[in-house]
């Protein structure tokens, strides 16, 4: 029923009348004849396969621009309806696949066309691109409102609309559907008698076009008794003319475009289009950034040269021995991956927004540290560390990344890569790190990588813009309902009303391999996940550090919805900062607690998409005021990045990386054989010394869990 309006607006009852010959002649079967025009095959081969690039167009959208304006010539109207069919396998709906199903699809829809003034083929063919975008569910809803909505209905109404003067019905290519040894060995021209002589026709005209022997032809349907020879020859000469014009201006370089249909989760109008996208055979995709990415540029542009999300990685790669074909493996991956391809355009839109270009090369120094000891390869790459971090990053061109390849040995490389945080996620990172060892090792084998396939991020932006944030509202109020302060931190030096908080400091420790291993069991046997173990102790820290019994701290979340097929292999930023609110009852014996703990995690996986800033807005605390001061992220990849394997040599290891955040503190963890555990701290809030203490406090914490999960949590 949504569609209603649409279909009303068409208005077929109002289409111009076409100039007929004889108004007065029988339009019925018996006087049916044809008039058939063709192009030659190179204007055949160009339009198929080099003129869609141009205005990202599909065959129709060219085709009808120049059926139309040969009809807006003949009939002198700019406004035209036309009856369009369509194969109807149309991909609206995600859990229907019409591939092997036989049976009658076509859809059968009226399309009003108006088109721009003038003779300007980048104009008429993109205004037609729209128009035809905009048919609701591609026309598969006209029919079934004229026929199968019930008297009294507003879609019933529809049922009066009398058909447009001419239809259009492009049957796509058939070579190859005939053989001359085959069964079929070849289709006849002529009409068939599938209608008795009498029957009326539905239309005046009928234009039937499809590609054979390599050539597209049209074939014009006409009653004899209506239409005189001479005119239908004269404007099917005209639209192949218009169509031949048409082509020829695709194949000028100047030609090209983009369209507000072609970006549909950007919501741009034309003006925007042309301005952000340029030469579209150069721009893949834009779409918005997710609301993380949105504040992760937003702290990024507040706080210019504190390096906020600005990340440096590196590692060891054992096994490589010729770094250009690294530097080869690494285009592989960029070229595979479209997110690596993106820049950020944030001024004089909406919303940011992710332009996806469709090549970049990938910026790689190669640098050569054989001659060096070990503490001299150190000093050097702190220095490149150094000098690498003045550079910065410009979000506003793509790539957001470049590389580093230096060599440590005739068989290793240290590797550096420099991006921005709003790229990617962690799991994102390793499974961008596997591909590029993939690729390496095809490429030294000889061979063209294969690499895996994956949804496109802009799936997930899709899937977010799709969410509705009614119930996540009710749920995220109802949770920090009370709760107006945020949890007090240890500080050695309490934040400025100016200071802006990066965590620039970072303090790595270990639990012992023996309390990991307790640890890990500890969570086994009561069913319960390490990542809820961390929080639970980690909300204790806070406790007795602020010595409140209810603390809220935010919590990273991996952001992969689990009704989004393939997005576990999705890579892109789909991480989400969320609050966790805690109640530390000291009663309640350790493991009972940590399951509560455990619960309201699961709880809040169906909402974890909603941005934070609106779960800060739906909270009691003050406006400008943060909700949580700490962070904590449960990072389930190694924490090395050992990808080793023992049949080729070539390993991954060493991964050291820093990525500074707007918080004062983040607890990250991972859990490895044995589990380890970053603090993250502002060194103008914290002093090292604290930090120590902390990372003391949090091991007593984690051991005394495992030690005796009966005892309560006092």
């Amino acid at each position: 029923d949504h569609e209603i309006d649409h279909w009303r607006s068409v208005a077929p009852d109002s289409a111009p009348a076409l100039p007929v010959d004889r108004p007065d002649g029988r339009n019925v079967t018996a006087a049916e004849r044809t008039v058939e025009v063709r192009l030659g095959r190179e204007e055949t081969e160009a339009l198929l396969h080099r003129v869609p690039s141009v205005y990202r167009t599909q065959i129709n959208d060219v085709l009808v621009t120049a059926l139309g304006r040969a009809l807006a010539d003949w009939t002198g109207a700019d406004r035209l309806v036309l009856g369009l069919e369509g194969h109807g396998r149309e991909e609206l709906f995600d859990d229907l696949d019409l591939s092997r199903t036989v049976g009658w699809y076509t859809t059968h829809f009226p399309v009003a066309l108006t088109l721009p003034a003038g003779q300007d083929w980048g104009a008429a063919v993109k205004s037609v691109k729209e128009q035809l975008r905009a048919v609701p569910g591609r026309g598969l809803g006209y029919d079934a409102l004229r026929f199968l909505s019930e008297p009294g209905t507003p879609g019933h109404a529809l049922r009066a609309d009398r058909l447009p003067p001419i239809s259009f019905n492009y049957l796509g290519q058939w070579d190859g559907t005939t053989a001359r040894d085959g069964l079929v060995r070849d289709r006849l021209p002529a009409l068939g008698n599938d209608h008795a002589p009498d029957e009326p026709r539905p239309y005046l005209l009928d234009v039937v076009g499809m590609v054979e022997d390599g050539t597209l032809g049209f074939t014009w349907i006409f009653s004899g008794e209506v239409f005189d020879r001479s005119t239908v020859e004269r404007v099917a000469g005209e639209h192949l003319a218009a169509l031949r014009a048409l082509v020829e201006h695709c194949l000028d370089p100047a030609s090209g475009g983009a369209t507000p249909s072609d970006f549909p989760l950007a919501r741009l109008d034309q003006a925007a289009v042309d301005r952000i996208a340029g030469d579209a055979r150069e721009v893949e995709d834009v779409y918005p950034l997710t609301p993380m990415q949105s504040g992760m540029l937003f702290h990024t542009l507040a706080e210019p040269g504190s390096g906020a999300y600005f990340e440096q990685m590196s590692f060891v790669l054992d096994g490589v021995g010729d770094p250009v074909l690294l530097e080869r493996a690494w285009q592989h991956v960029t070229d595979h991956l479209e997110v690596l391809r993106g820049a950020v355009v944030w001024e004089g839109v909406d919303r940011p927004l992710l332009v996806v270009r469709r090549h970049v090369t990938t910026p790689v120094v190669h640098l050569d540290w054989r001659g060096l000891s070990a503490d001299e390869q150190t000093l050097a790459l702190e220095r490149y560390l150094a000098e690498d971090r003045e550079r910065g990053i410009d979000l506003s061109a793509a790539p957001m990344a470049r590389i580093a390849v230096a060599r440590t040995s005739d068989t290793s490389v240290r590797v550096v890569r420099t991006s921005h945080h709003v790229l990617l996620d962690g799991w994102s990172t390793f499974q961008v790190l596997d591909e590029l060892t993939t690729a390496y090792r095809a490429l030294a084998a000889g061979e063209v990588p294969a690499m895996p396939a994956r949804r496109p991020f802009s799936a997930y932006v899709e899937w977010l813009e799709r969410q509705d944030l009614t119930e996540a509202e009710a749920y995220w109020r109802a949770l920090l309902d009370g709760f107006d302060e945020p949890t007090a931190l240890p500080y050695d030096r309490r934040p400025t009303a100016s200071h802006r908080a990066q965590s620039g400091e970072r303090l790595v420790t270990r639990l012992s391999a023996g309390a990991s291993r307790r640890l890990y069991a500890f969570a086994r046997t009561h069913r319960l996940t390490v990542n809820a173990v961390v929080q639970g102790a980690w909300a204790l820290l806070l406790s007795r550090y602020s010595g409140e019994r209810d603390v809220v701290f935010g919590a990273t979340v991996s952001g992969r919805p689990a009704d989004l097929p393939g997005v576990d292999s999705m890579v892109g930023m789909l991480i989400n900062t969320l609050p966790v609110r805690v109640a530390v009852d000291g009663d309640a014996p350790v493991a009972r607690w940590l399951a509560h703990v455990q619960e309201a995690q699961v709880e809040a996986r169906q909402y974890e998409y909603v941005p934070l800033p609106h779960i800060q807005g739906w909270s009691g605390v003050e406006r400008g005021t943060n909700l949580f001061d700490s962070l904590v992220a449960f990072e389930n990849f190694p924490v090395d990045g050992d990808t080793g394997r023992s049949d080729d040599g070539v390993r991954l290891h060493g991964l050291e990386g820093a990525d500074v955040t707007n918080f004062p503190l983040n607890l990250v963890a991972y859990a490895g054989d044995e589990l380890a555990y970053a603090l993250a701290y502002d060194p103008e809030l914290f002093d090292a010394a604290t930090v120590e203490r902390m990372a003391g406090h949090l091991d007593a914490l984690l051991t005394g869990m495992a030690d005796d999960p009966a005892q309560p949590v006092s």
